[in-house]
């Protein structure tokens, strides 16, 4: 009857592994950033060209190539996705108007839009 080897590891196998897990883990939530930031600037797009009402999910998943499954990991919904669009534009819009303000220096007027932008 034969013995059985044993196979023996570096005691930092242990580490190793984790590593690369945590490198894996790394590499796949760059990859659904850019996927949702995909979706948002395609929708966004179009939404802009043909109206809101005029773009689906489906045309959206077409165009990225993507599943609506994967539409739906990112989105609970095309409402949830054209809030996110109008809340992207409102932050974009908010610091375009304070880099303005700050080359200006238009005091009255920069009271006026803090007040505005607290307002929201």
């Amino acid at each position: 009857m034969e013995t059985a080897k044993v196979l023996k590891f570096p005691k930092n196998i242990a580490y190793i592994c984790e590593f690369y897990y945590l490198c894996t883990l790394f590499v796949e939530m760059v990859n659904m950033a850019n996927q949702k930031e995909d979706i948002l600037k395609l929708a966004a797009r179009e939404m802009q060209k043909v109206g809101i009402r005029s773009v689906s999910v489906d045309d959206i998943c077409r165009e990225l190539g993507m599943s609506k499954k994967t539409f739906y990991v990112y989105f609970a919904s095309k409402d949830a996705l054209v809030e996110c669009i109008l809340r992207m534009g409102e932050t974009e819009g908010k610091k375009k108007l304070e880099n303005i303000l700050a080359k200006k220096k238009y005091c009255a007027m920069h009271c006026r839009v803090d007040t505005y932008c607290q307002a929201i």
